[in-house]
């Protein structure tokens, strides 16, 4: 039995018009709010062509609330100026961030040293925009973001003092970041490293020279040579014949070639 046999059968006739009557997707209607031409839509009764010109039909439909405009008078450059904020007192952004900083440190700017105003310590803020921060360290904007007391803004305090002082003595005693820097990258410990210095007579394998790279105003240490598959140590080298090595691939065909380029090249005409 068809669709129109069983409408016809259970007497809802008016199912029936309607959906005899329905527009074809080929006819072609006319947007209420832009007057765009579109294809009839699934719903007989959608009078927009998409839901933008709705929402704007809509937004177009309801009533305009005239807002009261205020006259104020910028605390930042002290320029008269209108606006619908009642809540605004500058008449941009710049002067909003001139008054802040009047208001939170009189007459410092944030390039310019500054009390912190969790604890008074004088520092520097170093930023390149806004105000800059108030807080001299992480402990005193624990202090701020967090509420915390300050007896326990100064007992962190403390603890970081003790900690880089600790930090201190453990490098200055123990070698410490060599000692780590040795044992990560080549598994060798520093007293190893030292007694291979005194092998070599503190020169380089290759050159027979002592290390001269600087290094922040001191002479830098003979670099561990090791093979870059194996991982195997092999000897110190100074730094121009490590990275010397380096850029030739530690290919010894390569060296020969240089080798033998140098010779035939080092006559003078």
């Amino acid at each position: 039995m068809t669709l129109r046999c069983e409408i016809v059968a259970t007497g809802h006739h008016h199912i029936l018009e309607s959906f005899m009557n329905r527009p074809s997707r080929k006819d072609k209607y006319v947007c209420l709010h832009c007057d765009k031409e579109f294809l009839s839509p699934s719903r007989a009764n959608q009078q927009y062509c998409s839901p933008s010109c709705s929402q704007a039909a809509w937004r177009a439909r309801q009533p305009k609330i005239e807002k009261p405009v205020y006259e104020r008078k910028c605390l930042g450059c002290s320029k008269e100026f209108q606006t619908t904020d009642r809540r605004k007192r500058c008449c941009n952004g710049k002067c909003n961030v001139l008054l802040q900083n009047a208001r939170r440190l009189g007459t410092t700017t944030k390039y310019q040293d500054r009390p912190c105003v969790v604890c008074g310590t004088i520092f520097k803020p170093m930023q390149t925009r806004g105000v800059g921060r108030r807080w001299c360290s992480e402990e005193c904007k624990l202090f701020i973001r967090r509420g915390y007391k300050p007896k326990r803004v100064s007992k962190l305090k403390e603890k970081r003092a003790d900690r880089a002082r600790r930090m201190r003595e453990w490098v200055a005693s123990k070698g410490g970041h060599k000692r780590i820097d040795l044992m990560r990258d080549f598994g060798l410990t520093l007293e190893q490293f030292e007694a291979m210095k005194i092998v070599q007579d503190n020169k380089c394998a290759i050159c027979r020279k002592e290390e001269t790279a600087m290094w922040r105003g001191k002479k830098r240490e003979l670099a561990v040579d090791h093979h870059h598959g194996t991982g195997a140590v092999r000897r110190l080298l100074c730094t121009n014949c490590n990275q010397g090595i380096g850029s030739f691939m530690e290919d010894p065909e390569i060296l020969k070639k240089a080798l033998e380029y140098l010779q035939q090249h080092t006559s003078v005409p």
